[in-house]
């Protein structure tokens, strides 16, 4: 139990400073009966990881995304500094449950989400990932920001904005 718990303190604090050294740029669609996919492109802009660091990390959040409900795979665009991976996944806004390194859903009603994103970094305001909402063909549900306004498009995610889902 304390190997354990020393293991998960290991694996908090890298993905803590490997945090503060990467940008993510999400593309998530909904579809009215729940059905979501997601494309994340992630660039490592901190020096000095190498692929075996980086592998560890991403297949624990990975592990993490898979835990919640969502089927990921992830792909290597490039394996040399500055090192660029592209993530895609899909799952249920029904069935899947929050990844706390990534985003914090609750089902309101039958109808509506409310869903928090958690930015990979904040610096002076500015966080290191946006996040872009696609319709799907036959409908799809709709992201609104706290004003019921529909978002497309998330500049600068802060963790403190809450949005919801509504189908």
């Amino acid at each position: 139990m304390r190997l354990n718990f020393k293991i998960q303190t290991l694996i908090v604090l890298l993905a803590v400073v490997l945090a503060g050294c990467w940008t993510q740029s999400d593309v998530i669609t909904i579809k009215s009966d729940g059905a979501t996919t997601f494309k994340s492109d992630v660039v490592i802009t901190e020096k000095g990881f190498s692929v075996k660091d980086i592998e560890k990390l991403t297949s624990d959040f990975m592990g993490e995304l898979i835990s919640a409900g969502w089927q990921v795979e992830k792909k290597w665009i490039s394996k040399t500094e500055p090192f660029k991976l592209s993530f895609s996944g899909r799952g249920n806004i029904h069935q899947v449950k929050s990844a706390p390194d990534f985003y914090k859903i609750q089902k309101i009603n039958e109808n509506t989400y409310s869903i928090r994103f958690v930015p990979a970094e904040t610096k002076g305001g500015k966080s290191s990932r946006n996040i872009k909402f696609e319709h799907g063909f036959f409908g799809s549900a709709k992201v609104v920001d706290e004003r019921g306004k529909e978002v497309k498009t998330i500049e600068n995610v802060q963790g403190s904005q809450i949005y919801k889902i509504i189908f």
